[in-house]
């Protein structure tokens, strides 16, 4: 699911560790109090998507993987394929405002996840849809990045 659905910190926010699968918790941190009808553009918005894309691929890539096509459910019930590539880029939670930064990570999967696509151990990837760009009023596919606080 989007961060942006269920972090509702202003100030510190929950954020991607070093390695997916690991996040950085501030201590003022806190879920919930987000409403679906905060989003500002809901047929723009991924709402829910898989891990991996095994529904239309073999490979099943990880779904940070530009090459991944994934069933989204947008924020407005809508479903659709789409490719990870044509996503707007991500932000850092916090340091929305920063064009230069976007969630990154290390991707270290385990035996039953999709391996890599360099075969090694781990590979850095970079995030797209998880960490929307301006969170709840920002936009995921279509149109241009929302660039103001979440």
């Amino acid at each position: 699911m989007n961060a942006a659905m269920w972090d509702s910190g202003t100030t510190f926010r929950w954020s991607q560790a070093g390695t997916i699968g690991v996040w950085a918790a501030p201590l003022n941190g806190s879920f919930g109090q987000n409403l679906q009808s905060q989003v500002r553009y809901p047929s723009q918005k991924a709402y829910w998507y898989p891990r991996h894309a095994h529904h239309l691929d073999r490979k099943g890539y990880f779904f940070w993987y530009p090459q991944a096509k994934l069933p989204v459910l947008f924020a407005d019930g809508s479903v659709s394929i789409r490719s990870i590539g044509d996503a707007n880029m991500s932000m850092h939670p916090n340091d929305p405002l920063n064009l230069s930064l976007q969630t990154e990570a290390m991707y270290f999967p385990s035996a039953w996840q999709t391996p890599t696509t360099d075969g090694s151990l781990g590979e850095h990837v970079t995030d797209r849809i998880r960490f929307t760009r301006g969170g709840l009023k920002g936009r995921d596919f279509g149109g241009p990045v929302i660039v103001e606080a979440p």
